[in-house]
Parts: structure tokens; sequence; C-alpha cells
């Protein structure tokens, strides 16, 4: 499996060249626009620098998260999967972005069968989607939502990256918190 963050010994590159993304988007997401709008820029721009395939966007509403955006490259046959996800809830108990809600920590998965609840890991293999990131939307302790990323090619996981989305899921809680009614 290529590793798109070690390719022929580019770690610190590719560190950098996220931590310019983040910031980049950071900077974007700071304008007054409708969430969705916002939710969308960051699937797009966090799923094509990471080289993945397929993004959503979940917002946590009452005690349920829901998702107010997915993204897929158009190349990946995905159609069952967004589907799903676009009439899907889940709770605190239901599968990988529930739990990293509850938990409030960043997960990172090279196995979605594994990993992954059904019906959605099937669908994601069936797309040729092997591995994903999650990481939680928190600001001031609350969680307001967590944006998942998967893709094809994933590698092994990278502490300093997932650090870096962590700290970016930070950004973009504040800004929540001044966009969404408390």
């Amino acid at each position: 499996m290529k590793n798109i963050y070690l390719e022929n010994g580019m770690a610190n590159e590719k560190i950098a060249a996220i931590e310019k993304l983040l910031e980049s988007l950071g900077k974007r997401i700071s304008s007054a626009r409708p969430i969705e709008e916002v939710a969308r820029e960051i699937l797009v721009t966090l799923a094509q620098g990471l080289s993945c395939e397929w993004a959503t966007f979940w917002i946590v509403d009452r005690s349920i998260l829901r998702p107010i955006c997915t993204w897929s490259d158009p190349n990946v046959n995905s159609w069952d999967l967004t589907l799903d996800t676009r009439h899907r809830t889940l709770s605190v108990y239901d599968g990988t972005a529930g739990h990293v809600w509850k938990t409030r920590v960043p997960l990172w998965s090279t196995d979605i069968l594994k990993d992954m609840c059904l019906p959605r890991s099937t669908m994601s293999e069936r797309a040729g989607i092997h591995g994903g990131i999650w990481f939680p939307i928190v600001a001031n302790k609350k969680v307001y939502g967590v944006v998942e990323v998967l893709g094809r090619d994933f590698p092994p996981a990278e502490p300093v990256v997932l650090d870096k989305l962590e700290k970016f899921g930070f950004e973009i809680g504040m800004f929540l918190e001044r966009l969404l009614p408390h």
C-alpha cells in the first residue's frame, strides 16, 4: 500500500504541506457564509489535500449526528454510500463518527471493514475505499461535529497528521461556535 505521507522520504514536506493547507482553509472559513457551504469547502480541500476519495461533515443536532454535506471523487462509484450517509443519523454509540463524537479523540483506520460499522463499511469497501480519518470539531468542551475523510490507498497512522487535524477541528469548532445558535 502506498504511504501518501512518507512517499520518497518526504514526511516533513508532506506535513508542512498539510499545515499550509489547513492554515489557508482556516483563513477562508472565517467569513460569514452558510454552514453547508463552509462544510463542503472543508471536505473538498481536506479530501483532495490528503489524496482521499470520499468525505462527510457530520454536525451535532441535539442528541444525534447528522450529515450536512458529503463529497466524493467523481471517479469513485460510491453512490450507495453517499445515499445511505445522507439519510443516516448516528448516536454516540453508532459507527466510527459516533465513537469520535463520544471520545473527542481523532481516529485513523487502514481497515474500514474492521473499524467502521455495517452497512457503511461494506459500501465503502465496494467503492474501493479502505481507510479513513475521523476527527472531532470541538470548542470550549462542546463537540459540534465530526469530519470523516475516507480513501483508497490509506497509509498507516501518522500521529503528527492526526495532531494537526485535531487542532484544525478546534479551529472549525471556534468558527461554528460563532456561527451556530446555542
